[in-house]
């Protein structure tokens, strides 16, 4: 199943992992299991052609992959982490 996943200027925040870290149900890098709260989940996987290339921008929105978002945002504990399948 391909879905699309189309984030808005207000809020920019999507996390790119598997549906699985998304929901914080495994955690294979960081120390704590979630994501940084408010960010829509777009897993990789649904995101890319049959080439394996990344599908073009939906939104009018450019992106920029930061990679270390969750690692550095999990890294200190006063922050909140959200789990579960929506993105509150």
């Amino acid at each position: 199943m391909t879905s699309t996943v189309t984030i808005s200027a207000a809020e920019p925040r999507a996390a790119l992992d598997s549906a699985e870290r998304y929901r914080g149900e495994t955690e294979p890098v960081d120390p704590r299991a979630g994501r940084v709260p408010g960010a829509v989940g777009a897993p990789t996987g649904d995101n890319r052609d049959a080439a394996g290339g990344f599908l073009p921008a939906v939104a009018g929105v450019d992106a920029a992959l930061h990679p270390g978002s969750w690692s550095a945002w999990s890294a200190d504990p006063e922050r909140p982490a959200a789990t579960g399948p929506h993105p509150g």
